[in-house]
């Protein structure tokens, strides 16, 4: 009961979770919480926000032995 609650906070579905169960108790079957947290709990991957600065191509001249020339 804990982790349907956590559950239900988690994926702001409280309603349609709660509908779901109901049925399901209904039916006289409690649905497993895999079955909820695969229904209910959808995790959005976030990519990080990322700031690069671009150096400048001259700074690997002084990386090359001789300069770019020579």
């Amino acid at each position: 009961m804990v982790k349907l609650l956590h559950l239900a906070k988690q994926s702001g579905c409280e309603r349609q979770l709660g509908r779901f169960i109901a049925a399901s108790i209904t039916q006289r079957q409690l649905p497993a919480i895999r079955e909820c947290e695969e229904r209910f709990l959808v995790i959005e991957p976030k990519a990080p926000s990322l700031t690069i600065k671009q150096h400048s191509l001259s700074s690997y001249a002084s990386m090359i032995p001789g300069g770019l020339h020579g």
